[in-house]
């Protein structure tokens, strides 16, 4: 870690090169920024009108970042004490996608703040600070700008000069380090301002504001790109993108920024897919994970598609992709170009059979849900092209399940229909399952698919298989208004397992549902989501969550954790990822350190104890 000691710095620095002593290039411009999606567009059961209501005085919850359909009184009733609780929290942990569309959904929507919260500054902080987590960056800066008093806030001062930092926006985060007084000292404030002096050629008050920021709070990875700029940009120095402030430190010194792409936070990662000044192999395969973040990016990789692809071999191939001599040499390649590429194959081939082929791959390739999700977005065109010529497919309910989860039911039925008459596996019965959550609750089937899974679940060839088919039925039990008798009874006798989380969460879960309070339902979830990791909860919390969502009259969210449920179900992603796997292997014992030897007595005191002295 670099140390800089007191005044002597000031003199020391004198001596660098002229070139930081100049005024920096303009930043650029704001960056353009695809709209996160709330939720997964599928059709999903009816909620209750929502009635227009004029807003009350201004409170810190009247912004908005859009129309997310959940109205002005979504926080009415709701208990402020668990959103203080549970809102800083959001964010922190891997979300599952629909567990992230539905948090940004409440977080981004203009209401009234929850009942005695409309002056606390604190929580407003924290309801953005969580949005800004879950990557929606421009929704937190338009809210930032009409929440009232965020001047006044040290916490809602920082997450501005976090935004405009992300955005290139130096001089407003500047300016706002400079304005702020309460809290002034905190080191947060002390390494941007020291940022801001440098790169306004006042290297000695920067080095002074530097040394005082690392003397309060160390940080390795800010001293190590500090001190690369205080000393003129000289020596080696990785880029790191944990936060606006390394972001912008990393662009000042030039620092190519892929490396550290793969562990750059969301709305790091979807702001630079989303500028259409970052290079383009960066923005590739920021789009790639910005997509597993539930952005809309997809267009980045077909600008990706329209460059002529460089040569050489690499097998995790994300900014160099041979043009293959073959479509099997291409299937084997990881990494964003590898994928760019095999969309454009797919979409200009005239081979249906080689369509299928690079679908089933790219669908087949993932293991978590994000995974899943974005690669079913992705090829969701040339899955609908396959249907529409009618052609075979190899794997006809894994193309299904895809086109059902990203919206297109059409498409989803199409394929069903190409299944044989009377095939009933355990592929079907969750593929009819998911089709029926599609098509809603007035689906006229969806009595005759609960009894046909209903049925199936009293058949126990296997546990995998029982636990398939309790998944398919119990999902769409969930999202069911009326339950016939005899699908209740035999779910009364379904052997789930036990739950993961506590009776009290659960119970605060079927509160707030009772009570049709939908934040407080929302919240009540996310207490839950945020400890189950990016696969989302097992099936019992989960079935639990969407049966409470809906019951509120969040359809689109409830429909969409089913939706999750039933992929996990076909086996098209594990029940846990490979990080939350990760997470759960117990550290290594330390080994039993050996117990030192007796060291030997003095001749003396042996001869004195032998003698009986």
């Amino acid at each position: 870690m670099i140390k800089i000691s007191g005044l002597a710095l000031a003199f020391c620095l004198a001596g660098l090169t002229p070139a930081l002593g100049q005024t920096p290039p303009p930043p650029p411009e704001p960056m353009a920024q695809e709209a996160i999606p709330d939720t997964v567009a599928i059709p999903a059961p009816s909620v209750p009108s929502v009635q227009v209501q004029t807003l009350a005085a201004p409170d810190v919850f009247s912004p908005g970042a859009r129309d997310t359909g959940l109205g002005p009184d979504v926080w009415s009733g709701s208990a402020a004490d668990m959103a203080r609780d549970i809102l800083p929290q959001i964010g922190k942990t891997p979300l599952s996608p629909a567990g992230m569309a539905m948090a940004r959904r409440l977080l981004a929507t203009g209401a009234n703040a929850p009942d005695g919260a409309s002056e606390d500054l604190d929580l407003a902080s924290a309801r953005l600070r969580a949005l800004l987590a879950l990557g929606d960056a421009a929704g937190v800066a338009a809210m930032l700008e009409r929440t009232p008093g965020a001047n006044y806030s040290p916490a809602l001062a920082q997450l501005q000069a976090e935004v405009a930092l992300i955005f290139g926006q130096y001089d407003k985060a500047c300016q706002g380090a400079d304005a702020v007084s309460s809290n002034r000292d905190d080191p947060y404030w002390l390494r941007l301002r020291s940022y801001c002096q440098a790169i306004n050629g006042q290297i000695a008050a920067a080095g002074l504001t530097y040394g005082l920021a690392q003397s309060q709070k160390p940080d390795p990875v800010f001293a190590q790109l500090m001190g690369n700029l205080l000393n003129g940009g000289h020596g080696k120095v990785s880029a790191s993108l944990r936060n606006g402030l390394d972001l912008a430190l990393s662009r000042t010194l030039g620092l190519d920024l892929t490396p550290a792409i793969m562990a750059a936070p969301a709305p790091i990662v979807i702001t630079l897919a989303s500028d259409a000044n970052t290079p383009q192999g960066l923005r590739l395969m920021a789009a790639r994970q910005a997509m597993r973040f539930g952005a809309n990016v997809a267009e980045v990789y077909g600008l990706a598609n329209a460059q002529p692809m460089p040569s050489g071999l690499n097998k995790n191939a994300d900014l160099a992709v041979p043009v293959p001599l073959d479509l099997s040499g291409l299937l084997k390649l990881q990494g964003a170009a590898a994928e760019a590429r095999l969309l454009a194959i797919g979409r200009d081939t005239n081979d249906a059979g080689q369509r299928d082929q690079i679908v089933t791959n790219l669908l087949k390739r993932g293991d978590s849900l994000a995974d899943f999700m974005a690669m079913a977005r992705l090829t969701a065109p040339l899955i609908a092209e396959l249907a529409k010529a009618n052609a075979p497919v190899m794997a006809p309910v894994l193309l299904a399940t895809a086109a059902v989860v990203t919206g297109d039911l059409e498409t989803g039925l199409a394929l069903r229909q190409t299944l044989p008459a009377g095939m009933a596996g355990d592929e079907v019965l969750v593929l009819d399952a998911l089709l029926t959550l599609a098509k809603g609750p007035t689906d006229p089937d969806r009595d005759a698919v609960l009894e046909w899974l209903s049925r199936a679940t009293r058949m126990m060839p296997g546990q995998g298989t029982l636990s398939r088919r309790q998944s398919a039925v119990l999902l769409t039990a969930a999202l069911t208004a009326r339950v016939p008798a005899s699908v209740r009874t035999q779910l009364a006798r379904l052997d789930t397992g036990k739950l993961d989380s506590s009776a009290a969460r659960l119970f605060a879960l079927d509160l707030a549902a009772d009570q049709q309070l939908k934040a407080e339902t929302i919240l009540a979830a996310m207490a839950i989501l945020n400890t189950s990791g990016s696969q989302g909860p097992r099936l019992n919390e989960r079935v639990r969550i969407v049966r409470s969502l809906g019951l509120v009259g969040l359809g689109p969210d409830a429909t969409a954790l089913a939706m999750e449920g039933l992929i996990i179900a076909q086996g098209y992603t594990p029940a846990l990822s490979k990080a939350d796997l990760a997470k759960m292997v117990p550290p290594p014992k330390p080994k039993p350190k050996p117990k030192p030897k007796p060291k030997p007595k003095p001749e003396s005191e042996r001869n004195t104890y032998l003698s009986g002295a």
